[in-house]
């Protein structure tokens, strides 16, 4: 959550989806991207973006 007195142009350089997680010791922001690919033709069939907390 952003406060709300922050100027546009600053919040348009936050990113406001990702998340904290810590893994092996370090700490890492952001999200995770999954992909599927179809590995005959080399395409893209589903991808999904989730945030970057562990379960």
């Amino acid at each position: 959550m952003m406060p709300l007195n922050w100027k546009p142009h600053k919040r348009a350089q936050k990113h406001v989806d990702g998340h904290w997680t810590k893994k092996d010791g370090k700490n890492h922001f952001g999200c995770k991207l999954h992909a599927s690919v179809d590995k005959r033709y080399k395409l893209m069939r589903k991808k999904s973006r989730h945030a970057c907390l562990r379960h």
